[in-house]
Parts: C-alpha cells; sequence; structure tokens
C-alpha cells in the first residue's frame, strides 16, 4: 500500500471533501483519524472506509479553544501526524453583512470558517512530523468577496492566515510540516461533488498524491495551490 506505516488525521470527515479525503487515505494503507463534531456521522463515514480497524473517531468541536486543546490530546501519545487535510468549514451562502439579520448565525459562520482553521493549526503542527504534510482546504470564494457575500470574507481572511502559516512552516523545516494551503476551484468541486461521477470519494485522491510528493503540485509563493481541473487531473495521474 502507498501509505502504509502513514498516521493521517482529517478534520471536517463529515464534509464532502473530508470524507472522500479519509476514505482514499484509509485506502492508500494510512492510519486515519476522523475528527468532526457528530460522532454518529463519523462512525457512518468510518463503517464505508477500507480499512476500517486502522481507523479511530475523534467527536469533538474543533472550531472553540477546549475543542482544538481536546483534538490534539486525543493522538496517541508520542505518535506524530504524517498527514493532516484541515477541511474545517461548511462554506454555507449566507448573506451580505448588513443584510445577516441573525448574529448568532454569523458567529457561527465565524468561528466554522476561520476561527477553526487557526485552532487546528495551532493544536496539531506541533503534533505533526516535521517534513509530514499539513493540508488547510477550503473554497476559493474569497477570491470574488464581493459576490460571495460574508463567506467569500471568511475565505479570504483563511488566505492571509494560510500565507503567515506557510511562511512560519518554512522557516522552521525541522520543527513544522511542510504547509500547502489548497483552495478548491468551484467547477472541480461540482465536477467531483454533484453527481458528474461514479466516485463520491475520488477527489481524496489528491490529498494521496500530496501526502506520497510535496512537490506533487506547483504552489505559489505563499504555499497556496489552486486546485482546478488541470491540477486535479495532474495529480491524480500520478496514482
Amino acid at each position: 500500500m502507498l501509505l502504509k506505516g502513514v498516521t493521517a488525521l482529517v478534520a471536517g470527515a463529515t464534509g464532502e471533501v473530508g470524507r472522500g479525503a479519509a476514505y482514499a487515505l484509509s485506502e492508500a494503507g494510512a492510519f486515519v483519524y476522523l475528527a468532526g463534531r457528530s460522532e454518529d456521522k463519523l462512525k457512518a463515514i468510518q463503517d464505508t472506509l477500507p480499512n476500517k480497524a486502522d481507523s479511530q473517531v475523534i467527536a469533538v468541536d474543533y472550531s472553540t479553544v477546549e475543542g482544538s486543546k481536546a483534538l490534539a490530546g486525543t493522538i496517541d501519545g508520542g505518535k506524530k501526524l504524517d498527514v493532516v487535510v484541515a477541511s474545517s468549514g461548511p462554506w454555507w451562502p449566507i448573506q451580505q453583512i448588513a443584510q445577516q439579520g441573525d448574529l448568532e448565525t454569523l458567529s457561527n459562520a465565524i468561528q466554522a470558517n476561520f476561527a477553526s482553521q487557526i485552532f487546528l493549526y495551532k493544536a496539531l503542527a506541533p503534533k505533526c512530523h516535521a517534513k509530514g504534510q499539513y493540508l488547510m482546504v477550503n473554497g476559493a470564494a474569497g477570491l470574488n468577496i464581493v459576490g460571495s457575500g460574508v463567506t467569500g470574507v471568511l475565505a479570504n481572511a483563511c488566505i492571509g492566515a494560510a500565507k503567515l502559516m506557510y511562511d512560519e512552516c518554512s522557516k522552521s523545516p525541522n520543527e513544522l510540516p511542510n504547509y500547502t494551503h489548497v483552495l478548491l476551484a468551484s467547477s472541480v468541486g461540482h465536477a467531483q461533488f454533484r453527481g458528474n461521477t461514479h466516485d463520491p470519494n475520488a477527489y481524496g485522491k489528491v490529498f494521496v498524491a500530496m501526502a506520497l510528493d510535496k512537490h506533487a503540485a506547483s504552489k505559489d509563493k505563499d504555499g497556496t495551490l489552486m486546485l482546478n481541473d488541470d491540477m486535479y487531473a495532474k495529480l491524480t495521474a500520478m496514482l
């Protein structure tokens, strides 16, 4: 198996991207931690894994400080993570700020789409092998802030945070993992998850390719990879 002996953690494992990543990593032989808020949903995903015995469910709300600490504390003893896929945030299309009348929904969006990514990185980066793969995943809505409302603002905030994280990891290659910010182009998302494929987990293959070879895809100087149709084809061709 391609990733035999590798330990991976997928945050947001019940989402469309996370589910596919967990399946593909398991299929490639990795031990997979499945993290998310709903234990029932996580166990349902776990039941579909090709190598269910080498997996563990961690039900926790890591969009909070306490939850992110609890997640990191669950990692067995001195075990280090080789691969992290941080696919956090539902990316729901909510309105412009002034039109968003429900402040609780706005607060939840900030927690899920932005704060959770910061907390995850802070908690999990020290748990990663140096030269391991830390993949922060979010949508490309930040490239069109005006048209995508608050979701776009939060995605743009993630882009800014990812640049800082990439710089930090690049300056400490013997202590922190290789950091990549994966921006999902909508065309790829629709092709893989909206009924145009017979394999709902196909998208996860790109994370296996990145785990195998950190240089598999060309990244911008700030560590960002735009995962569009061409890049998807390039990465999956490696497997």
